[in-house]
């Protein structure tokens, strides 16, 4: 598998030894990136949010530069010295990635290395999912029977028609998780089912 580092320029990388992100055939990781200016300085020193919106700027010209796009983000991981101030990086974060809605994950820590960053920002990519998606993008055929156990199937069926339904709807869902959906048969989640159906 082929493997490609891009670099933002920072005076760091050489020092520490890293790039900004490396990219293995579909996979891409960002490294945590903090608001660094082409000067090398750190910008907006005392803003959590354009602090914020200068380590996703960085972090997205990586993967562009990668020949990837932002949409396929998977995860993001954002650090913040003062976790009181999450709000102003999460409404920049949420500028960035309203509709792609990646998992993403909000930490405190202590300190960074140059102690006017108040933010960090870490990316991991899959492109692998595009060609999934696109196998997966025709119609399918409607799904015959889904069965766990005659007793089962008695008692919740609607449970099992309504992941049949999804599972031919939803691309991203795996027919093998559905072994363990047993614990599904409460009363809520009967009401679910029923309205989607």
């Amino acid at each position: 598998m082929a493997r490609q580092l891009v670099s933002s320029g920072s005076p760091l990388e050489p020092t520490i030894g890293f790039s900004r992100a490396v990219r293995c055939g579909p996979f891409l990781a960002v490294a945590g990136t903090a608001p660094i200016g082409p000067d090398g300085q750190t910008m907006n020193p005392s803003d959590v949010y354009a602090q914020t919106k200068v380590c996703l700027a960085i972090a997205s010209r990586a993967i562009e530069e990668a020949g990837l796009h932002l949409k396929d983000v998977v995860r993001t991981r954002v650090m913040l010295t003062d976790m009181d101030r999450w709000p102003e990086a999460a409404r920049a974060h949420g500028e960035v990635f309203g509709e792609i809605r990646p998992a993403c994950s909000f930490f405190g820590v202590a300190r960074f290395i140059d102690p006017k960053w108040l933010v960090e920002v870490e990316v991991d990519y899959d492109r692998s999912l595009l060609n999934r998606r696109a196998r997966l993008s025709h119609p399918r055929r409607p799904c015959q029977t889904i069965s766990a156990s005659p007793t089962v199937n008695a008692r919740w069926p609607r449970h099992y028609a309504y992941v049949a339904h999804q599972l031919m709807r939803d691309p991203i869902m795996d027919f093998p998780t559905l072994a363990g959906f047993g614990a599904a048969g409460n009363r809520a989640w009967n009401e679910r089912c029923a309205e989607r159906l």
